[in-house]
């Protein structure tokens, strides 16, 4: 497989709160994914639909074994247009998918893929909707062979509309690094006073490696191998110490990619989880079941009667009647990304609220707790109670 080099950039912009956009990059045994992700609907909607986008196409790769790639990406996309589309959540998107020699583009809505090679910009138009609006789609997918010194680049909406072709022709034939194009990119279509989420991932399939090149010269002068034999023994000299340095490289270089990608996964994760701790408490619905009192509900969802009071605007005695449905505040509904136990997500995820309330009697306190047993399926919501302060 043909390794790639890419970098990958997400600003919030000048007039959202919140970035709605999510980029992706992540290898396994079944290829190498880069996705942006734009979110649509307001504030943490937007987030929440880019992110569940981009995990759940990951995530569908990464338990898949289907060694078809274009049926591979297609049933993977199918999978997050359904889960989308159960949940009300929109999304636009474009993703590469690399797998041996040979390079798959999709995108959605008005997130754009284009193409530099040669000096010339176009762009993969394979147009499908925005995820998540129609409940059953069949994605349209661009099929490609990789071509040495080619950048593919994948934008949102809000990063497109920052910037025209000859701007984005002018930064691509440049002489800087992959890092430095993109920073160049989002602070050109910032400066166009576009207030939107941009986000952008730029891909490039390099030049043929040293001991290639030596290949194909030497192929056409074989003919003439008696006056080119003192050639012919340097040459062989020199591809089999180039070999042994260039495996000795790639594995230093293979290292150090894991050793990015595990630091950069680490980032996100933490990254998200400040982003969740930052965000305001989700407001509910729990209907009066007989015996319980405002304390009652309160209690089971980590709330307090002040709260309560105050959200359902009810007098201070705090009457409530059997069925009315009483609004409760809660941290957040989470949705699995994939299928796991109510031990491994808290562990993972919310052990570190502890302190504050949030613990597994909690979280079943405020559920079910016949529906989180055992192993359960992808995109199961489970309320998490809101985080006790005074604990």
């Amino acid at each position: 497989m043909i390794l790639a080099e890419s970098s990958l950039k997400s600003e919030k912009g000048l007039q959202n709160p919140f970035n709605q956009d999510y980029v992706l990059e992540f290898s396994c045994s079944q290829g190498h994914l880069w996705l942006v992700a734009d979110g649509e609907g307001e504030n943490l909607r937007g987030v929440q639909a880019s992110r569940l986008l981009a995990d759940t196409i990951r995530s569908f790769i990464e338990d898949n074994k289907i060694s078809n790639s274009h049926d591979l990406l297609r049933k993977a996309i199918i999978r997050a247009n359904e889960i989308l589309h159960k949940k009300m959540l929109f999304a636009e998107g474009a993703m590469v998918f690399q797998q041996g020699n040979q390079v798959l583009i999709a995108t959605f809505g008005k997130n754009k893929a284009l193409l530099w090679k040669n000096r010339n910009l176009q762009e993969i138009q394979n147009t499908n909707p925005v995820l998540g609006q129609q409940a059953v789609i069949q994605p349209n997918i661009t099929a490609l062979p990789i071509q040495k010194n080619t950048q593919i680049l994948l934008l949102s909406k809000g990063a497109f509309l920052g910037l025209n072709f000859e701007l984005i022709k002018n930064i691509l034939q440049g002489k800087q690094n992959l890092q430095e194009k993109v920073e160049n990119l989002i602070k050109a279509s910032l400066q166009s006073q576009n207030k939107e989420n941009s986000s952008i991932a730029l891909i490039y399939f390099p030049q043929e490696r040293f001991l290639q090149i030596v290949r194909r010269i030497w192929k056409p002068i074989q003919p003439f191998a008696v006056p080119v034999l003192f050639l012919a023994m340097v040459a062989t000299f020199v591809i089999i110490t180039q070999k042994s340095h260039l495996q000795g490289v790639e594995q230093v270089e293979n290292e150090q990619i894991q050793f990015q990608r595990a630091k950069e996964k680490k980032r996100r994760m933490e990254d998200s989880l400040a982003q969740v701790d930052k965000a305001k408490d989700v407001i509910i619905k729990h209907k009066v079941q007989k015996g319980e009192t405002i304390g009652i509900i309160a209690r089971k969802y980590n709330s307090t009667v002040e709260a309560l009071i105050s959200l359902n605007n009810l007098d201070n005695k705090a009457n409530i009647a059997v069925g009315q449905e009483i609004k409760v505040n809660v941290k957040m509904i989470y949705t699995l990304s994939k299928a796991q136990t109510l031990e491994s997500l808290y562990n993972e995820r919310f052990k570190r609220w502890e302190k504050l309330g949030v613990t597994i009697e909690s979280i079943q306190k405020a559920n079910k707790p016949k529906e989180l047993k055992g192993l359960l399926p992808q995109g199961t919501q489970i309320i998490i109670p809101a985080l006790n302060k005074k604990k």
